[in-house]
């Protein structure tokens, strides 16, 4: 079993997905072959899971106990519906432990053969992913850590100044007015008010907090990046198949039939030249393999699309579903005191569209690339090739038509739908208002 979460040591140094690799690997959900102790690994992972649902189950407990206290109740609902859509996940992790570990050795695979190429074009086209890929870390982490630091130090604060006395019935009623929001949004104390689970427990799941929203969104952020970066490497193949083609008739010596096993061995492997190299249509046709063995619904795109949906297309919908909610309790928290929490709130608030952003509009990115793959077919002058080649291309064309759409259950995933939660986020907004009145 522990196989299912083991993964090449290699993996781990993928910059795709290093990042996001580290932070679950951390957490215990993920480890290499080579490690030892892989009970023990797995065993941390558990204690997690474990410990996620027992705040979970501490917030629900705050909720019960106060159906009636809207205010005081919002911010702890608030926060156990992210970490809802986190257990989510991770139950999804155990459930498809299988498939996760074979789009992670596809995806280090597919990296591993095109930087194999050694093409400095489509090396450039990499080295932007991962650059954009860092951003997105920078970008989602700082405001995370920003706000783990202000609830933490407020906690310490709390702690030192103004713990005496201090009840779990107290906490409920005092969310805008004390330095308590840590113990506030994490109410380990709700069953037990010891002073490891009112004062300690809240800041060691305020650091798994940290680690989970980052690692399990950006994780997926990063698996639709790869998907996008296998498009535009086809895309520029068909763009430049007229050029490449011409170089390597001077630069290469394959054999026709290792030209249609493998494109790495075949076009930008340079050695010397020779008379038999192949001509003109033949390496045109060996490239057009290649890109139709990458993208066709049979092969590695569509195929590595379609895997990662299902693994996913349940808990986006589910979180799909729950940011609405979430985000209308956080815009009524914000609308009742602004400075509450000394800008806590706002950075949540943000990271949460931030995080809806990142699957809506690079799920959209995808379907926009997989429609631009025909269209790259007539930057070259395909017509002049030979009939036979003519009608391949004419086919391809047709088998590239149909764009990539990814779904969150039944819901299509584009900018569209972004700003129709948001839309309908405000309208739960609104209506929490007035029944609050």
């Amino acid at each position: 079993m522990f196989e299912d979460f083991a993964l090449d040591a290699e993996t781990f140094s993928n910059r795709l997905i290093k990042w996001q690799l580290f932070s679950l690997r951390v957490m215990g959900f993920m480890f290499a072959r080579t490690d030892s102790f892989k009970l023990f690994h797995f065993t941390r992972g558990i204690f997690v899971t474990f410990s996620l649902l027992l705040l979970v189950t501490s917030q629900v407990r705050i909720v019960w106990l106060h159906p009636h206290d809207l205010e005081g109740i919002i911010p702890g609902a608030a926060t156990s519906l992210v970490y809802i859509n986190v257990i989510s996940r991770i139950i999804a992790f155990y459930w498809y432990r299988k498939r996760y570990n074979k789009l992670l050795t596809n995806l280090q695979s597919g990296v591993r053969k095109i930087l194999a190429t050694n093409s400095p074009s489509e090396m450039r086209v990499y080295n932007n992913y991962i650059d954009y890929i860092i951003k997105i870390v920078y970008t989602i982490l700082l405001p995370l850590l920003i706000a783990v630091i202000l609830v933490s130090v407020e906690g310490v604060y709390f702690i030192i100044y103004q713990s005496d006395g201090w009840t779990v019935q107290r906490q409920v009623g005092n969310t805008s007015t004390g330095m308590n929001h840590l113990f506030v949004l994490y109410p380990t104390g709700s069953l037990s008010e010891s002073f490891l689970f009112t004062f300690i427990l809240p800041f060691y799941m305020v650091s798994i907090g940290l680690f989970s929203f980052f690692a399990w969104h950006t994780f997926n952020t990063a698996l639709m990046r790869y998907i996008s970066f296998r498009l535009d490497v086809v895309k520029y193949r068909l763009e430049n198949m007229l050029k490449e083609t011409k170089q390597q008739q001077i630069h290469t010596t394959p054999s026709l039939e290792s030209i249609e096993r493998d494109y790495v061995d075949i076009l930008l492997k340079n050695s010397q030249p020779a008379e038999s190299a192949p001509q003109l249509p033949e390496l045109l046709k060996a490239i057009l393999i290649s890109c139709v063995e990458d993208i066709t619904e049979q092969n590695f795109i569509f195929s590595f699309t379609n895997e990662y949906e299902l693994v996913s297309r349940i808990t986006l919908f589910f979180e799909s579903s729950t940011i609405s909610g979430l985000l209308c309790m956080q815009l009524y928290i914000i609308s009742k005191d602004f400075f509450s929490g000394y800008g806590v709130y706002q950075f949540w608030c943000v990271a949460t569209i931030g995080l809806l952003w990142l699957y809506y509009w690079h799920a959209d990115e995808i379907s926009q690339k997989s429609n631009e793959i025909t269209n790259a077919l007539y930057s070259f002058n395909w017509y002049e090739a030979p009939l036979p080649l003519q009608k391949d291309i004419a086919l391809f064309m047709g088998s590239s038509m149909r764009p990539i759409i990814m779904k969150s259950g039944f819901i299509n995933m584009n900018v569209n739908t972004f700003f129709t939660i948001l839309k309908t986020s405000y309208s739960y907004f609104t209506l929490l208002q007035n029944f609050a009145k």
